[in-house]
């Protein structure tokens, strides 16, 4: 990196945190009434400004955003937003967890500084309308419809919901907001939500309150088409033969049912749903079951079953926590948020009748419309069971779960999973899945879609020259017109880009003239591309040639921010290999000419059985919800908007998504070592492929190599690389967890190391500051195992994050930025692994030449840091918070070798928290961690 950019990004820190959005509507409903900073933060707030870097009026008007607690350790945690006379100002969202003793044990300080002397004025140019009508235009579209107010949060109309305008499928919220700006401003801005009609993106939009100027931008749709950026590959089309498949055909078995034995819950909705059910991973990983519902519904996690609400219980595949139905136009979404049975979807739910039977046959050798009642079925069953299962971590009502009915229990209801199956299966998305997360109290929307058949050998053929005549391996992306088996035949015309790397084609093609007619070639880099190819079909290609930047097999290519219904012309994406020979001719002035068709051979794949998928999907909701509390579900955005600069960030989102797929597929018997591949099923990978991810998950490094360093090359893509590294990470924790103490199949009130790795993973999420990096996630892990297990694991983890790079040394630079990080395999060595109490110290500790121990930890008043000197000279050790910061010199002076020295830090003035200690012993440097807890 130039000593310009890390300025330029050292600034960006100071704008810091293009954080979460907090848009309020919740049904069209708001809780009334401003929500008071309960009176043990404000406290803490206050009697550690020095520390937060504010002065009073920076704090004097704050809000809690929402609260949580983690149940395992009774801590609460509270999500507090800073405002300017009511405005919030975006991002600067604080969160303060609090022990059952009412003692601060972390904050994750997110707050400006001076608000007062940057802002920029109180009053908006435009309003609301104006607002949205400036928002359209950044999207490309304009509203259709007049724009009416459904209602109004406050007098001052500050914040109100408007109709949908036509270009939304929901309702648009607009409110105003501070954006922090580069220079250090904070602009006032309206803040609005737009969903667009195809589904394909939410975008939540600050555009200038004077001017309507785009200042930033974050999307509630994750998707998880693959490289949508350009830069490298994680995706190993393979040939689509089910090789380790079950059977093609399922027959249906007219064996009757009996009701199932014994009532589910309160007896009101029996059920039995013949699925792939847990730890199945899909078809390829083993049979159809029929499953009882009485044995799978949760008790504790969903009391009313899986088939009634409050008001309704439905015999379709709807309830409490999901409806599923399928979505072959991509027209099911419905605009009302109602639970009374009236709203219409325009797609089928399967009826099991009043015994609430789903048994439906399976035949693979058919297209996926042919069994579409099992695929809803199997998306309805899978949706239930992670909604259960990680209800019982902490993933419940007041977490920001999604339910129709809370029961009361905290948080807002009517945000059900609305689970579309079979999605566009009519139109032409394929190779994809998605999902969307607005705030608690509104619905997610989960998108399934079918995975591309068997493809065509003779996909990409050179007709002429006869020197390179033949077919070549090519993918097809994922969106734009698809291939069909009338060939498009043309000449090959290299990009010529207006600005940046010509051949890549990120900018307006200065060559339309010979561009016109023919077919593009572009190389993969720099832009995402969806960009390439609208900027090949503007200036008149009628196909595009991707050259892929990275040796290997070619990925399935999708889109970012580029609106997808805009491509008309398909794109095919080739090796390096076959694209340098290509080059070469063109280079020559050679003409080339190629072939491009698909046959489509072989039957459709269809997602609603790949279970890892889904858990995936649904994961996004979770990590989106508990990262910033319920109320703010844009903490983890993969790009953000600086200065006119779009930085890729660091955020981990597909790798918490991947990881909750493995866990809930983990088997018996499975080994650290067993290849995991994640989505093999749908793009027709055996079971021990790696599937849609750069290598497969397995802690053996022969297979999987993958290191925090990993992260800075551009050839990794983001996010799904970027999350696949942190996956990766926790995959070893995990691991070395069940080694420690064993697997155990319960995963509802098991006691296994998976299910201690489960719930130290959804604590930290719940403990993370909002945009986390790699050493946030692993210092909220840390901090979960002191609060949940007494630091007994301390050692376990750090081992665990030091053995991919994010040991004691490691620096994540910014969060919002990709290319600043310094892997390290360091660690604090010798932990005090004694959870309470002044216990002695190992006898095999005090001789061994290592030790650097504190005790006891935790500790509430003073500890003793206890060091043996391996050398003779100048020694130093100091205290450090776990931001870094230097809290204190405890010893420094002369040692001789091999006497111990004994040291005692103070806890009088100090805050709750983790500390780091590290001693610097002539030419050797040992660390620990201890917590303080009052």
């Amino acid at each position: 990196m130039t000593r310009a950019l890390r300025m330029y990004l050292q600034l960006v820190l100071i704008v810091a945190m293009l954080f979460g959005s907090t848009v309020s509507f919740a049904q069209g409903k708001r809780p009334a009434g401003k929500k008071q900073v309960p009176q043990v933060a404000l406290d803490h707030i206050n009697k550690n400004k020095a520390k937060l870097k504010v002065k009073d009026k920076d704090v004097a008007d704050l809000e809690l955003s929402s609260e949580s607690e983690s149940k395992k350790s009774g801590l609460k945690h509270y999500y507090i937003k800073q405002q300017v006379d009511g405005i919030e100002i975006h991002g600067a969202i604080t969160n303060i967890s609090v022990n059952s003793r009412g003692e601060v044990v972390t904050v994750g300080n997110r707050f400006q500084e001076d608000i007062n002397q940057k802002i920029n004025g109180k009053q908006p140019a435009l309003d609301a309308n104006g607002a949205v009508a400036a928002a359209a235009r950044h999207l490309g579209t304009t509203v259709s419809e007049s724009l009416t107010v459904l209602e109004s949060a406050n007098a001052k109309n500050r914040e109100v919901l408007l109709s949908t305008g036509g270009i939304s499928l929901e309702p648009i919220p607009a409110k105003l907001v501070y954006q922090p700006m580069l220079d250090g401003t904070l602009r006032l801005a309206w803040e609005v939500s737009i969903y667009e009609l195809d589904a394909q993106n939410w975008w939540n939009i600050r555009v200038d309150a004077s001017t309507g100027e785009l200042l930033d931008k974050d999307n509630m749709v994750v998707h998880c088409q693959f490289e949508n950026d350009g830069a490298g590959g994680d995706f190993l089309h393979a040939n689509h033969s089910h090789t380790t498949a079950a059977p093609a055909v399922q027959e249906l078995d007219m064996t009757p049912y009996a009701q199932a034995a014994g009532p589910v819950n309160n007896g009101k909705t029996p059920g039995l749903y013949e699925v792939y059910p847990m730890p199945i991973e899909s078809p390829s990983h083993g049979g159809r079951k029929p499953m009882n519902a009485a044995a799978v519904a949760d008790r504790v996690a969903s009391p009313s079953g899986w088939h009634t609400t409050d008001k309704m219980s439905y015999t379709i595949t709807r309830g409490n926590n999901v409806y599923a139905y399928e979505d072959p136009n991509n027209t099911g979404h419905i605009a009302s948020n109602t639970d009374d049975g009236a709203d219409v979807v325009h797609g089928h739910s399967p009826d099991g009748g009043t015994q609430r039977v789903f048994k439906f046959p399976v035949d693979f050798s058919q297209e996926p419309e042919a069994y579409r009642d099992a695929a809803i079925t199997n998306l309805f069953y899978w949706n239930n069971l992670v909604h259960d299962v990680w209800y019982k971590y902490g993933f419940d009502e007041e977490s920001g779960n999604f339910q129709s009915f809370n029961f009361g229990k905290g948080g807002l209801g009517g945000d059900h999973v609305m689970a579309e199956a079979q999605d566009n299966r009519n139109g032409v998305s394929r190779n994809n899945a998605n999902f969307a997360t607005p705030i608690d109290g509104r619905r997610p929307r989960m998108q399934m879609y079918l995975w591309s058949g068997k493809p065509d050998a003779d996909m990409f053929r050179v007709t002429s020259p006869s020197s390179i005549a033949g077919s070549y391996l090519a993918v097809q992306s994922s969106f734009g017109t698809p291939l069909s088996s009338t060939p498009i035949t043309g000449k090959l015309v290299l990009a010529a880009a207006s600005s940046g790397n010509p051949v890549e084609g990120c900018d307006a093609l200065t060559n339309a003239g010979a561009m016109a007619g023919n077919i593009a070639v572009v190389y993969r880099g720099s832009c995402e591309f969806g960009v390439k190819v609208l900027n090949a079909q503007n200036a008149g290609a009628i196909a595009v040639i991707v050259i892929n930047n990275a040796p290997g097999t070619p990925t399935v290519m999708g889109v970012g921010a580029t609106n997808p219904a805009l491509i008309t012309i398909p794109s095919v994406m080739i090796t390096d290999v076959t694209g340098a020979s290509i080059r070469a001719l063109l280079d020559a002035n050679q003409e080339v000419i190629v072939a491009l068709k698909d046959d489509g051979s072989g039957p459709e794949i269809d997602g609603d059985f790949d279970n890892g998928i889904i858990v995936h999907e649904y994961g996004h909701g979770i990590s989106n919800r508990l990262t910033g509390g319920p109320n703010t579900t844009s903490c983890l955005p993969t790009q953000v908007l600086a200065g006119g600069m779009v930085l890729t960030t660091e955020q981990m989102g597909e790798g918490w998504s991947d990881w909750f797929g493995l866990m809930m597929t983990m088997k018996k018997g499975d080994t650290r070592e067993k290849i995991r591949g994640i989505g093999t099923y749908a793009v027709g990978e055996p079971t021990t492929g790696r599937g849609i991810r750069p290598a497969p998950y397995t802690t053996d490094f022969s297979v999987n190599n993958y290191t925090y360093g990993a992260t800075n090359n551009s050839a990794l893509s983001a996010p799904h690389g970027i999350g696949f590294v942190f996956a990766t990470i926790l995959w070893e924790m995990t691991w070395d967890l069940i080694d420690q103490y064993g697997f155990d199949e319960d995963l509802y009130n098991g006691n296994g190391g998976n299910n201690m790795a489960m719930q130290l993973v959804i604590d930290g999420l719940k403990l993370q500051p909002c945009y986390p990096g790699f050493v946030d996630g692993r210092d909220a892990i840390l901090l979960a195992d002191q609060l949940n297990y007494g630091g007994a694991n301390q050692e376990l983890i750090w081992k665990a994050f030091a053995r991919r790079g994010v040991g004691y040394s490691a620096s994540q630079g910014l969060s919002y930025y990709r290319f600043d990080q310094v892997e390290a395999f360091d660690l604090p060595e010798n932990f005090n692994l004694t959870a309470t109490g002044n216990q002695s110290l190992r006898s095999s500790e005090l001789n061994n030449g290592e030790i650097l121990l504190n005790y006891p930890n935790p500790f509430s008043e003073s500890t003793t840091i206890s060091f043996k000197a391996k050398e003779t000279g100048y020694t130093i050790l100091k205290v450090y918070d776990i931001t870094g910061r230097e809290v204190e010199t405890v010893f420094e002076g002369n040692v001789k070798q091999g006497e111990t020295y004994k040291n005692t830090f103070n806890a009088k003035g100090r805050e709750n928290g983790m500390y780091i200690y590290r001693i610097v012993n002539g030419g050797s440097t040992r660390s620990g961690t201890m917590l303080l807890l009052r």
